[in-house]
């Protein structure tokens, strides 16, 4: 029982796995010291070759290993046993060094070197995987620890080993300790028990059982590592899911499905990967470059021989015994401070390096010192970084169950690791052969020096502390109305959907649109929607699918807003405005273009059928008549899809069935779409606001024209309705002259084609006899596109009286409003300026985001007050009449006139009138900065002309 016990414990698993990493390793270094002199003795080279063919060979090895890491970790996360591939890891292991010691060829030296690298790949990513499943997260540090001090002792003492026995007996006979230990590593694989977690206990199983299984069984770990799998409940995965996914406290919890692509996009978008990885690579170029240059180095600058070399690696891999206490404190501080702390020591021995020279005083005590210090830092940072790879994409596991599909990623995440490992032995030799050809030994250390201070401090110090600036932010801010906030996607059969005109693409058989709601109170917070995860794991603080909350209104309804992405934007594009809109009591509709403006769209037939990408198209951005044509007929199907979608939003209200194809494969959102039954105020006419940002805006102002001026007809058959509702169409009746108009950073150019300028020479509907004039339409800009004077004529006259007029003006009814906030970018209102502050700011001058966005909110929100609508009043923090740091989110102060006041009274936030010039509008506004420079904030494609 007890032997039984011991071979099924953690240790022992963890020394068998060091044992397999540790022969790996030693079988790569066991030829390093000898192989530049075997490469003439026995392979018969010119002199002049060896440095060449030395640095193939070991940069072969690298290659191999590197490609190898990523389709053995990909295949190890699919096969139903592990065993298999551990294998036959060893078996290829055997048989590249028996062709290794037999041949005399350079090309079968070179094919066997390659099916090591690919060998090595194999025992070191399921090894690796294999020590994950078995002692978790939690005392991940200390194995690796461990398995690092096996691979770095096996890479070091293998030099050392090999040297001296090719030194005193002989090519072959180096190769004696390389068959025993791959005979003693089969012999301790079938003495491995497979161990079970359940329910936080560890049993073993009978030793029959145990040598007929697999090292490592599927499904057996109370906590699977990375796949853990919710059965049934499977949503299909959509453009939206590839950015964005439910994490582990929604009350309906979904697994979703992986592609290879996804996860490989998930784990690269992480920043501690890249940090990992990146520190990982530089480590290991730094110590192969050695391997392969020291030999050389000492031989030809003081006449040493191979004995020197590996007393050199000997002396080298000593601090290595440090590796389990850095696993220690990788487990207990975290991985940071040991990482760190190798990075910032690695630099000064390598530059220390290139002043030793034949003239150096005791030149092998001084090598062996330095190679020490290098030694040391190896062995504090690579616990940790290996570490690191794991518990990020735990982390990312926990946040979002099931995101890397059922079977999880242990596997592949440990070969993306082995990847950027092998990234080093390639690139270590190679690089070590080719400087040294060129610039010496002395050259080499120095740019080895050089990259590793640039790379090291630019991964350990800006990347660490400061990427969080860059973004990627671990979470939007908080919205500050007082209601929590539910979001849920719906993606509906057009088939269902009355069209309000003839459809103008056939292949969009579907549409898609998000819906942000106010939902009832969570006993806890919600910042649990993951958003943009290819960017990073940022969450925005709504619950998806929760239970929406009863209307406080008189009407018992809540108002509903429609809100139209602009070029290069998609429904979760703008998640913190419209969030925030929703926190104060809107019910916000984001609709999916499927117009080719998005990056990319998906468009499912039916719940089981393989989705269509709607992929993105280029069109340019000067005005031609191709140009035109192709914008007018993206806005067909904008504005199709938006007549759709007001038609969805009549069943909802009116409780008829709808048929949601994200959720007709998960139980849990069955009748989803119900609870908006008798919520909405959709019916009266003019009751929904029509929204929309950029292309978005220029999207509603063509809605709006199209449908009040329904009967009007072209002038000439050189001109065309891109949308042409019927007289008796639901939509012909919603949109009327009091309908709010809410337009950011309008972009004008789709508006110009000579096929509609019919239409847009006509006013607004808020300009008919009966309309409001100005006082329920609203263009909120940026300061960039405030700057970019084509557009701001355009735009002005797009919202005056008399579109038809060169310079705009009202003489006949109130004026619009319009406002832009300063040190603003056309991205400031959308999430990408939360997303990446700093970039936003370095790239286009733009200054705190947040606050634009919540000057975006208070405007849009006073709006709606005084067009009647009622939401929530203005918390006290967007009003900033409260500067304390600890404020209750949703704290009331009331409603906000000053945010529409013409009279600068809210600082950085300008008015503008129709009739004055851009350089008058500049003249009186103090507040703005003197450059007019568009390019530098604007998405390339919305602003040239």
């Amino acid at each position: 029982m007890y032997a039984l016990r011991f071979r099924s414990s953690d240790g022992f698993i963890i020394f068998v796995v060091g044992v397999a990493v540790f022969t790996d390793m030693m079988l790569y270094g066991l030829i390093v010291p000898m192989l530049p002199y075997a490469l003439v003795d026995r392979v018969g080279l010119a002199q002049e070759e060896v440095q060449r063919w030395n640095s193939i060979l070991l940069g072969s090895f690298g290659a191999a290993l590197m490609f190898g890491s990523l389709v053995v970790g990909w295949i190890g996360d699919r096969v139903s046993t592990r065993q298999t591939p551990f294998l036959l890891g060893l078996i290829a292991l055997g048989l590249s060094t028996l062709a290794i010691a037999l041949t005399r060829d350079v090309f079968v030296l070179l094919v066997a070197r390659i099916l090591q690298g690919l060998s090595s790949a194999v025992v070191a990513t399921v090894g690796y995987a294999i020590l994950f499943d078995v002692v978790g997260a939690e005392k991940i540090g200390r194995a690796l620890g461990f398995v690092s001090m096996s691979q770095c002792f096996g890479l070091l003492i293998g030099p050392a080993v090999g040297g001296i026995i090719y030194e005193h007996g002989g090519y072959f006979k180096t190769f004696i300790p390389a068959f025993g230990l791959i005979a003693f590593e089969i012999g301790l694989r079938f003495l491995v028990v497979i161990r079970a977690r359940k329910d936080g206990e560890v049993r073993a199983r009978d030793e029959e059982e145990a040598s007929n299984a697999s090292l490592l069984t599927e499904g057996q770990t109370t906590k699977p590592c990375y796949g853990s799998s919710l059965e049934s409940n499977t949503l299909q995965p959509s453009a939206e899911d590839d950015m964005m996914k439910i994490s582990e406290s929604d009350p309906s919890p979904t697994v979703h499905a992986s592609s290879t692509y996804n996860t490989i996009a998930i784990l690269f978008a992480q920043p501690r990967i890249f940090v990992a990885l990146s520190a990982l690579f530089i480590f290991n170029t730094i110590l192969t470059a050695y391997d392969a240059s020291i030999p050389v180095f000492i031989n030809s600058a003081f006449s040493l021989t191979a004995t020197h070399a590996s007393f050199l690696f000997l002396i080298m891999v000593t601090p290595f015994l440090l590796s389990p206490v850095a696993g220690y404190i990788t487990d207990r501080y975290g991985p940071k401070l040991p990482a760190t702390t190798g990075l910032a020591i690695l630099v000064i021995p390598v530059f220390l390096m290139q002043y030793i020279t034949a003239s150096t005083a005791s030149p092998f005590l001084t090598l062996a010192i330095l190679l020490a210090m290098i030694g040391f830092t190896s062995a504090m940072a690579f616990p940790a970084l290996m570490a690191e790879v794991g518990l990020v994409v735990e982390d990312i596991e926990q946040q979002d169950p099931g995101v890397f599909g059922e079977r999880g990623i242990v596997a592949f995440s440990f070969g993306v690791m082995n990847f950027a490992h092998a990234g080093g032995f390639l690139a270590g030799p190679v690089l070590a052969g080719w400087l040294t050809e060129i610039v010496g030994w002395k050259g080499l250390n120095f740019v080895m020096s050089v990259g590793g201070l640039l790379c090291c401090v630019g991964v350990g110090v800006f990347m660490v502390s400061f990427l969080s600036s860059l973004n990627p932010t671990p979470a939007f801010p908080s919205y500050t109305g007082p209601y929590q906030m539910g979001t849920t996607d719906v993606e509906i059969p057009a088939a269902e959907l009355p069209s309000p005109s003839p459809t103008p693409d056939s292949s969009i058989s579907t549409i898609s649109f998000r819906i942000f709601y106010p939902s009832e109170p969570l006993p806890k917070p919600a910042n649990n929607l993951p958003f943009l995860r290819i960017l990073s794991y940022t969450t925005i603080p709504v619950v998806r699918n929760a239970q929406l909350l009863s209307a406080p209104t008189k009407t018992k309804r809540w108002p509903v807003m429609v809100f139209s992405h602009g070029l290069g934007g998609t429904k979760n594009a703008y998640s913190h405005l419209l969030g925030s809109l929703s926190s104060h009591g809107v019910v916000v509709i984001a609709p999916d273009h499927r117009d080719g403006s998005a990056p990319l769209s998906l468009i499912r037939d039916k719940s089981d059928s393989s989705p269509r990408p709607v992929e993105y198209k280029s069109i340019s951005h000067r005005q031609s008549p191709e140009v035109e044509q192709a914008r007018d007929h993206q806005l067909k199907i904008r504005l199709w899809e938006m007549g759709l979608v007001h038609e969805a939003l009549l069943k909802l209200d009116r409780g008829e069935p709808l048929s949601n194809i994200l959720a007709e494969s998960s139980s849990q959102t069955s009748g989803q779409l119900t609870m908006f039954s008798s919520s909405l105020d959709v019916h009266t006419p003019g009751s929904i606001s029509w929204a929309g940002h950029s292309f978005g805006a220029a999207t509603v102002v063509q809605l709006a024209k199209s449908v009040f001026y329904r009967q009007k007809k072209p002038t000439s058959s050189s001109q065309q309705a891109l949308f042409e509702p019927s007289t008796s169409s639901q939509i012909a009746h919603q949109i009327t002259s009091s309908s709010p108009v809410c337009l950011l950073d309008l972009w004008c150019m789709p508006l110009l084609s000579k096929s509609t300028r019919w239409l847009n020479e006509l006013p607004l509907p808020s300009y008919a006899s009966n309309g409001l004039g100005g006082r329920n339409l609203i263009a909120i800009l940026s300061e960039a596109f405030f700057k970019w004077e084509n557009n701001l004529v355009q735009l002005k006259r797009a919202i005056s009286e008399d579109p038809s007029l060169t310079v705009p003006s009202n003489t006949r009814h109130p004026a619009p409003y319009i406002f832009y906030p300063v040190s603003s970018a056309h991205l400031s209102q959308s999430d990408f300026g939360i997303l990446f502050p700093w970039f936003t700011k370095k790239a286009f001058k733009a200054q705190d985001p947040a606050r634009t966005l919540r000057l975006n909110t208070r405007a849009l929100l006073e709006f709606m007050r005084r067009n009647g609508i009622e939401v929530a009043d203005t918390s006290a923090l967007d009003m900033e009449t409260d500067t304390s740091d600890d404020h209750t989110p949703g704290s009331q102060a009331g409603q906000d006139p000053k945010i529409l006041k013409r009279d600068g009274s809210v600082n950085g936030w300008i008015a503008l009138e129709l009739g004055r010039s851009k350089r008058s509008e500049e003249a009186g506004n103090e507040q703005t900065s003197e450059r007019a420079d568009p390019m530098e904030a604007v998405v390339q494609g919305e602003m040239k002309q």
